[in-house]
């Protein structure tokens, strides 16, 4: 006798390749079945609880991730940055989102964006609404980190039914997971922007970070910013820290000497679906798609004698992939350097535009060591294997970046 389907028990994240976290499933679920929950490296994955479960199978048949990638080939490409001063200097690259955020919310409209938030004593990374320009800044520059995204579905329904402009910011596939649950049809004035991502460690593995930063220091860490352009654009964060007293004080964190920042960007702690990221390609989820752009001044020297863009200052590239980009930048881009470019030069720098990012030599020993003894283990690790290297890595971040820039175009 054929089982019936709605006898086999539903399984959402059985291959870790297939899952990337979004939690649109436990959006979806009218039966409130589903939650997110923590592997060993701190992971997020989707658990159906099979008691509550009705096998209405609305998870699996609006799991973006388990779908082709249906987004859209870029229709222009522009180099670009924000005429704001103040919002170019809070960005991690151009200000592009920043200054779009800041004209939709002064048209009454809601924004939504990925923000640390102190809850517990811990940094939360989480996507919140915004709906005023006093809280800009704190879902402004980059956050690499994946952003817990599970109640803010509920949220964006509810605002782009009011009929007000809204935009909606994330990695790819939260971009595509909220996608699937609003018809963006009905709403013209809902509009989406995907960023270039090379994947996201977990919640759990950063926050154990920022929990080593404290124990050495003995202060309360209360921000981090991945993007710090202090000293001009490029690698380096900063770490906010609470003194005893009360004072606050910020420290540079380049990259180099940082485990976290460093292991980041060498792909040694994504997700298990990063390295198989069916959206790391030409086509693009979002309406627009923004991040860094890297190698501008090979690409568009021009751009740069003629001072329409200032590498100091930060510089993106902007991807505009359907006609409501399109609408997006005309109707709120106004304060916005607009500088044709190709998909070509954007991407010659941009791996990911093209393939997802190759899993680090590393990982496998990496995720044993914090397995077995925390990120205390992955930090000993991570100094051990860089040995003096460190030292001179924060001898070198002392150097005025001019000086730096001739120091390297000497040796």
């Amino acid at each position: 006798m054929q089982k019936n389907s709605n006898d086999i028990q539903v399984m959402l994240a059985e291959d870790k390749t297939t899952c990337c976290g979004c939690g649109l499933c436990t959006a979806l679920c009218p039966k409130d079945a589903i939650r997110m929950q923590e592997d060993k490296n701190g992971y997020r994955y989707p658990v159906i609880n099979t008691e509550l479960c009705i096998k209405c199978k609305r998870c699996l048949n609006h799991c973006a991730y388990k779908k082709e990638n249906s987004g859209t080939v870029p229709l222009e490409v522009f180099a670009s940055s924000a005429k704001d001063k103040q919002l170019l200097q809070q960005a991690a690259s151009g200000g592009i989102f920043g200054a779009l955020a800041l004209r939709i919310l002064n048209a009454g409209g809601t924004v939504f964006g990925s923000a640390l938030e102190q809850e517990n004593g811990k940094l939360i990374p989480r996507h919140v609404m915004i709906n005023n320009q006093a809280n800009l800044p704190k879902i402004q520059g980059s956050k690499y980190v994946q952003s817990i995204t599970d109640d803010v579905f509920a949220l964006v329904q509810k605002e782009v039914q009011t009929g007000k402009p809204v935009l909606f910011s994330g990695t790819p596939c939260q971009v595509d997971a909220v996608k699937e649950l609003i018809d963006s049809q009905k709403y013209p004035d809902f509009y989406t922007i995907d960023i270039i991502c090379h994947g996201v460690p977990s919640v759990r593995m950063f926050q154990d970070y920022i929990s080593e930063q404290e124990k050495k220091t003995g202060r309360t860490v209360t921000d981090m910013k991945f993007r710090e352009k202090v000293k001009g654009w490029g690698l380096k964060g900063s770490i906010t820290y609470r003194f005893p007293d009360g004072s606050v004080k910020r420290k540079l964190v380049p990259v180099n000497t940082s485990s976290y920042y460093r292991l980041f960007l060498t792909s040694e702690i994504y997700r298990e679906n990063c390295y198989q990221c069916k959206y790391a390609s030409q086509k693009r989820t979002g309406d627009i798609t923004i991040g860094d752009y890297w190698g501008i001044e090979n690409e568009h020297p021009e751009y740069l004698q003629n001072e329409q863009l200032n590498p100091e200052e930060g510089i993106s590239c902007i991807l505009v992939n359907t006609a409501r980009g399109k609408k997006l930048l005309s109707q709120y881009g106004t304060d916005l350097t607009l500088l044709p470019s190709s998909f070509e030069k954007a991407s010659r720098k941009n791996e990911q535009l093209t393939r997802p990012s190759h899993k680090g030599k590393n990982r496998e020993t990496i995720l044993k060591i914090y397995e077995q003894h925390g990120y205390h283990g992955i930090e000993q690790w991570y100094l051990k294997k860089q040995g003096a290297k460190v030292i001179l890595y924060w001898f070198w971040n002392r150097i005025p970046p001019k000086l730096q820039k001739k120091l390297k175009k000497n040796s």
